[in-house]
């Protein structure tokens, strides 16, 4: 739904989904899911949020097959709903307004939001949120960090591509912020995986700027 200050969900879409019962089978369970998936640009952490649905359809099932369902699913299948429920509002970009990428990262996934300052507020613009593989979850705190970002890039690069744009993060080690001052020493890093990440984020910015957690909207939501 469109209006003078942004972009919502259609309402009747919204209701469709909400209205949802909840799956018996695995077919019924990856229609929700794809139903919740097209509208994930509105939803803050919605990889998280999702977790444990995705984790049902993980591996080989018939898709007639009768789902036993935990409370843990359970609870993830309402607060999907009322995500997609309370859906924010998606302001429209301005062509000369500041933009930034927020970024932060979990145990277990990493998410970001595209936004512009606006009347000296940031909007969301856009949502991004990937839930990270197995191994991607032992990664230190500097590198699920340092992947939210470069994630984040990947996904928003059609956007900021030829444009000023700053990163937004709130990760502190100790007494000091390294992923602000990597940007400028990649090739220090002793992971090549690492020295990669930071040379396509320089490709865009080299600006990374700290953000007190309390500041961070997405922070708030993983």
């Amino acid at each position: 739904m469109i209006n003078a200050a942004g972009v919502l969900p259609l309402p009747e879409k919204v209701e469709a989904i909400n209205n949802f019962t909840l799956p018996s089978t695995y077919s019924r369970l990856r229609t929700f899911n794809d139903m919740v998936n097209f509208y994930h640009r509105f939803m803050k952490n919605l990889a998280q949020k999702m977790q444990p649905l995705n984790s049902m359809l993980a591996g080989k099932h018939s898709k007639n097959a009768i789902i036993k369902w935990t409370e843990e699913a359970k609870a993830s299948f309402e607060n999907v709903k009322e995500a997609l429920a309370e859906a924010t509002l998606l302001h429209y970009p301005q062509s000369n307004a500041e933009t930034s990428i927020a970024v932060d990262a979990s145990d277990t996934a990493v998410g970001g939001v595209l936004q512009q300052r606006h009347a000296g507020e940031w909007k969301p613009i856009a949502f991004f949120s990937k839930k990270l593989q197995p191994h991607k979850n032992k990664f230190s705190t500097f590198g699920r960090e340092l992947l939210a970002t470069y994630l984040a890039l990947k996904h928003f690069r059609y956007f900021i591509e030829g444009a000023r744009c700053h990163i937004l993060t709130d990760h502190i080690l100790t007494d000091h912020k390294p992923l602000v001052g990597a940007i400028t020493k990649a090739n220090e890093r002793d992971i090549a995986r690492e020295t990669l990440q930071l040379s396509l984020i320089s490709q865009y910015t080299t600006d990374i700027r700290h953000l007190a957690r309390r500041e961070n909207i997405v922070a708030d939501t993983l």
